[in-house]
Formats: structure tokens, sequence, C-alpha cells
């Protein structure tokens, strides 16, 4: 397969799965992978399944690693735009203060841009899914967590603090015994429809 321009490399990091995707310009997907990442997996086990994935799918597809116009990662933690972890709730807590970008640049020296996992795909949804050309929409995802993202006229609605939409956290039932495995409270929205409280019930 000859490189398209501008291809990137996309990767999602997750609390069971890493999914990883060559994608053009234009948002179409060239190629997908995805694999499973052991429960409070450490930074240096997830950095590794990364670059083994990179690996197998520049390899199968025949792209140059060096032909990728850069990597997007979303992950579930709160993450600086210069890869530093300042706060997890899914992942182990060897990530808070880890630098993602500086590892992985070590290994695999190209553009990076991070993001937290919900607003990622947010503004995929905005720009080529659903939500193209809609000024207002919410978009919430439902799977180990629970997050949402917000567009508002158009843009990415991040609120004062930068937790706008991060809902997954409330306490729905203050008198519950369901403890979260993310947050440590009881009675959050998590542990009755995430995929612990999916399972609890």
């Amino acid at each position: 397969m000859s490189a398209p321009a501008e291809l990137a490399l996309v990767l999602d990091i997750g609390g069971t799965a890493i999914k990883a995707g060559l994608i053009r310009r234009d948002g179409e997907l060239a190629a997908l992978k995805r694999l499973s990442t052991p429960a409070g997996a450490t930074p240096e086990v997830i950095v590794q399944r990364i670059l083994a994935v990179i690996a197998e799918i520049t390899g199968e597809t025949g792209i140059a690693p060096s032909t990728v116009h850069g990597v997007g990662i979303s992950i579930a933690a709160f993450i600086t735009s210069d890869g530093l972890v300042t706060a997890t709730a899914h992942l182990s807590r060897e990530w808070i203060g880890y630098n993602l970008k500086a590892r992985l640049s070590a290994e695999f020296a190209t553009r990076y841009y991070f993001a937290l996992d919900t607003p990622a795909p947010c503004l995929g949804e905005a720009h080529f899914g659903a939500g193209k050309g809609i000024a207002h929409f919410a978009y919430v995802t439902v799977s180990t967590g629970i997050g949402a993202g917000i567009i508002a006229d158009g843009r990415y609605f991040t609120g004062g603090l930068g937790w706008a939409g991060g809902v997954g956290h409330t306490i729905i039932d203050e008198t519950s015994d369901r403890v979260c495995s993310g947050c440590g409270n009881a009675g959050c929205l998590e542990t009755f429809a995430a995929t612990q409280g999916i399972v609890a019930t």
C-alpha cells in the first residue's frame, strides 16, 4: 500500500484496551487494530504495547513510520498538551506525573497531540461524524467509565475548570453502598451505568 499524504496514527488508551488506527486527513480510516491491556498496567507496560501496535499497523500496511504526519493519543486521564498525566480514575496511579510524550519520543520521534478520552471522539464526531455541521450537541461515552463531550456554538466547551462533561463521578445515590473503583466514592453514576455498575447489577 503506497502512503497517502499526511497519514496520522491515532491511539485510544483506555482502562481495558488500546485501539490504534491509521487515518487520513479527510477522516477516512486506513487501518485499525485493537488489543487488551491488563487492569492496572504500569505506564511502561502500556508504552511497550503502544510501540508494538505502531510497528504492527505500519508493517502490515507498508507505511514507513517516517511518513506518518503525527500521532494523536486519547487517554483515560487528564493530560497536558506536553504529554504529562496529571490525574486519572481508570488507569494505574503510577500514571500520575508520568510524561508520556517524553517516553514515546525517545522511541518514535514525531508530532504528538494528547487529549482526554472524551473530548477526542467528540471532536471527531464534530468534524467527520454525526455532529458535522451541528452547532450544539453532546457526545456521551459509556464503557469502563462514563463521560460526555459538549459542542456549543460549534466549539468544544471545557467549562471554567476544564471538567465540563465529566459526569461519570456525579453522585446519583448518596445512600448507595456501591463504591466506585475509579473515584472511590459511593453511589456515583459509573457504579450504576458503566461497566462495573452493569456487571454489579
